[in-house]
């Protein structure tokens, strides 16, 4: 669980990223959900856009996502979700204490 402040500094180095997921009208998927995995693997820190045909807005499908993901909903912007998933052995961040 990551304090205040690492949540806050994450949100200042996703606030350049474009979104790279995207979730639409089937909602969150089994490919959804591998794809954000796969990715934050490789880039650790991610956006996650909720289109408007989606099912359930961006704060509800976060809620989902936070249950189903290992990483960390680090919040919503809007229909933007910011994904956290620390590297394994080295972090692109390491500012942040786990």
């Amino acid at each position: 669980m990551l304090d205040a402040s690492a949540r806050k500094y994450l949100r200042g180095r996703a606030h350049h990223l474009e979104a790279v997921v995207q979730i639409g009208k089937d909602g969150v998927t089994d490919q959804v959900i591998q794809e954000i995995e796969r990715t934050a693997d490789r880039v650790e820190l991610l956006k996650i856009r909720v289109r408007p045909n989606a099912p359930l807005g961006a704060r509800e499908i976060a809620t989902d996502l936070a249950s189903r993901l290992r990483g960390e909903i680090i919040g919503t912007v809007g229909r933007v979700i910011i994904y956290f998933l620390p590297g394994k052995d080295e972090t692109a961040f390491p500012e942040i204490n786990r």
